[in-house]
C-alpha cells in the first residue's frame, strides 16, 4: 500500500517531465539543425541527424529529411574554398582561396564575353594582357602593372584604351605606339608645363621634330648639333626684308651680335674679330658678277660721282669722297673705288678685287689714276703737273686687284 502511495506521489512530476521532453523534440523537428564542434567531429543537437563531417578526412554524409548527401573528395588544403559541384560532392581548388584578407582567383573570371559590370578597387594589378577595351572613368590611377608587357607580341595585341579619366601617375615598362593619324599630348593643358623624362633621363625623338610657338628655350649646359647647317628666318616666302635683323645674339653685360642688315646687304658685327696665328680671311679674287667687289669695304659719304661704280674716289678736305683726277694734286691721291652709283652714304672698296665686264685690261700690267676724271688707265700720265699713282694690277681682262700706293709722282 505504501508503494502505491509513492507512485501516485511521483506521477505528477513524471507527467510534467514527459510533457517538457515532448515539446523539446517537437521544436527540434520544426527548425533546421544547428551545428557545433565536439572534439574532432562536427555534430548536431538534432536527434534526427547523425554525425556529419569527420575531421580525419573520411567521407561524411547528411542523413535525415533536412538535406541531401554530402561527400568530400581529395585532401583539404588551408584557405581553399569548397564548391558544391552538383554531383553530390564538395571540392576545393587552389585556384580559389581565401586567407581571411584576400580572395585569390587563378584563371578566367566568367566565360567568353563576360565582364565585371560594377566594381571598386583600391589597387588593381593586372599581370597578363587585357583582351578588350578599358572604358569609363578610372578615377585616380597610380599603376596598372602588366597593361602592356615587355614583349612586342603582347604589346601589339593590346586593344585601345578609350578613356582613363584623370591620371595622377602612370608607370609603364613598355612602349606607347600609335600606328596612324595625328596624336596630341597635352593639347588642352593651356599654360601648364608638360615634362618629359627626369633630370638624368634621355628623351629620344626618332623622327623629325617640329616646334611651333613664339619662343623655344633650350635650358641646357651643352648643345650638340650633328647638322652642318643652321637655317634662320625660315618662313613661307623668304625675302631680304624677312631676313633683316637675322643673326646671333650672345648675352653679356652688353649684347654681342652678328646680324644681317638689309639696308646695306651686309653682316654687322658689334664686336671686334681677332685673327689667331695662321688664320686669315680669303677673298674671292674673281667676283662672279659685273660691278661687284670683294675685300675691305665700308659705307662712306660720297659727294661727287659722275662715273658710277668703279669710279676712283679721293677724300676731300671735309672728309667726304669726290672723284679723283690725275691732272691736279688737289684731287689726288685715289683712296677707294665706288661700289655704288650716285652720292650719299655709299659702299666703297678700300682694298680688294673688283670686276667690270666692260674692261679689257692687259693682264699683269699696273693700273694708274687717269687724267680723265674718276677713271683708271694702264697708261701712266705724262703731262707736266700730272700726278702719277699706281693703284693696282689687272688679274684678268675684266678684274682688278685694287691696292693703292699713296706715293705720288709729279711730272715736271
Amino acid at each position: 500500500m505504501k508503494f502505491f502511495k509513492k507512485v501516485l506521489a511521483f506521477l505528477p512530476a513524471a507527467l510534467l517531465l514527459l510533457f517538457i521532453v515532448s515539446a523539446v523534440v517537437s521544436a527540434a523537428q520544426t527548425y533546421p539543425p544547428r551545428w557545433r564542434l565536439s572534439g574532432t567531429e562536427i555534430r548536431t543537437i538534432n536527434s534526427s541527424i547523425t554525425d556529419v563531417c569527420n575531421s580525419d578526412g573520411t567521407a561524411c554524409s547528411v542523413l535525415g529529411s533536412a538535406a541531401g548527401d554530402v561527400s568530400k573528395v581529395g585532401t583539404p588544403v588551408d584557405n581553399q574554398i569548397g564548391i558544391w559541384t552538383g554531383d553530390g560532392t564538395i571540392e576545393g581548388t587552389t585556384a580559389l582561396t581565401w586567407d581571411g584578407a584576400f580572395l585569390d582567383i587563378v584563371g578566367d573570371l566568367g566565360a567568353t564575353a563576360s565582364r565585371i559590370v560594377h566594381g571598386w578597387f583600391t589597387d588593381l594589378t593586372v599581370t597578363n594582357p587585357i583582351n578588350g577595351d578599358i572604358t569609363g572613368n578610372a578615377g585616380t590611377v597610380t599603376t596598372i602593372a602588366g597593361l602592356a608587357p615587355d614583349t612586342a607580341t603582347t604589346q601589339a595585341a593590346q586593344p585601345n584604351i578609350t578613356s582613363l579619366g584623370t591620371l595622377t601617375g602612370l608607370t609603364m615598362s613598355g612602349d606607347i605606339d600609335k600606328t596612324a593619324g595625328a596624336w596630341g599630348i597635352g593639347a588642352s593643358v593651356g599654360a601648364n608645363n608638360i615634362t618629359l623624362g627626369g633630370a638624368t633621363s634621355t628623351v629620344v625623338v626618332a623622327g623629325n621634330l617640329t616646334v611651333s610657338g613664339t619662343t623655344t628655350t633650350l635650358d641646357t649646359t651643352t648643345l650638340n648639333v650633328e647638322a652642318i647647317g643652321i637655317t634662320l628666318a625660315n618662313v613661307g616666302s623668304p625675302t631680304d626684308i624677312t631676313a633683316d635683323g637675322a643673326g646671333i645674339t650672345v648675352l653679356g653685360d652688353t649684347n654681342k651680335t652678328i646680324l644681317w642688315d638689309n639696308a646695306d646687304d651686309t653682316w654687322h658685327f658689334n664686336q671686334g674679330v681677332t685673327m689667331s696665328d695662321a688664320s686669315h680671311f680669303i677673298f674671292d679674287d674673281t667676283p662672279a658678277s659685273t660691278d661687284t667687289g670683294t675685300g675691305i669695304v665700308s659705307a662712306h659719304q660720297v659727294d661727287v660721282n659722275s662715273v658710277g661704280i668703279t669710279s676712283c674716289l679721293h677724300i676731300d678736305t671735309d672728309g667726304n669722297f669726290v672723284e679723283a683726277d690725275a691732272d691736279a694734286v688737289t684731287t689726288m691721291p685715289c683712296t677707294a673705288l665706288a661700289l655704288e652709283s650716285g652720292t650719299g652714304s655709299k659702299q666703297v672698296l678700300w682694298n680688294g678685287f673688283i670686276t667690270d665686264t666692260g674692261w679689257a685690261w692687259t693682264v699683269g700690267a699696273p693700273l694708274y689714276v687717269s687724267t680723265t676724271v674718276g677713271t683708271l688707265t694702264q697708261t701712266a700720265p705724262s703731262a707736266t703737273g700730272d700726278q702719277v699713282q699706281v693703284v693696282g694690277i689687272a688679274t684678268s681682262a675684266t678684274t682688278v686687284y685694287f691696292n693703292p700706293d699713296f706715293t705720288l709722282l709729279e711730272i715736271l
